[in-house]
């Protein structure tokens, strides 16, 4: 499982997501607000992209999980 996105909100994030559906990756119906990686940033909305399928609850929570624990440390 692969993860990986942003929300294409201007020209080159719309190209980038084109490209990445076009080699299989799946847009989940949803997108996740990401926390920020500074104490004194802003979180941003997020789209995700999974490979080889879309990826569901169960492991969006995993994902979840290990980025505020491991990553962030939060």
């Amino acid at each position: 499982l692969r993860l990986g996105g942003d929300t294409p909100d201007d020209d080159m994030s719309r190209r980038r997501l084109v490209f990445y559906t076009r080699l299989g990756f799946a847009e989940p119906p949803y997108s996740i607000t990401h926390p920020s990686y500074s104490p004194t940033g802003q979180a941003h909305p997020l789209d995700r992209l999974s490979y080889p399928h879309v990826i569901g609850d169960n492991d969006l929570d995993l994902y979840t999980g290990y980025l505020h624990d491991r990553i962030l440390k939060q």
